[in-house]
């Protein structure tokens, strides 16, 4: 089964997701739109309930994608 960064990678059409640097800071690799990260959940999970996209986004977050051009922990705040 295809994994959720593979998922990711296919939908921004990169070989290579961001990674952490020192310091903390995340290497941003691309900017999905809430319809990309709802399609993502119901190809891997089956539906693209609200449990499955927060947890497509906190893989966003984990791979430096951001959701419609903000940081992925920020768009999880702003949708509970």
């Amino acid at each position: 089964m295809t994994t959720v960064p593979e998922l990711l990678k296919k939908k921004l059409n990169v070989q290579k997701l961001g990674t952490s640097k020192e310091g903390g800071t995340q290497e941003i690799c691309g900017d999905l739109k809430l319809s990309d990260i709802k399609s993502i959940a119901k190809e891997k999970f089956g539906d693209d309930s609200a449990p499955n996209v927060k947890m497509v986004i906190g893989t966003c977050r984990s791979c430096g994608v951001t959701v419609d051009g903000k940081n992925a922990k920020e768009f999880i705040q702003e949708i509970k």
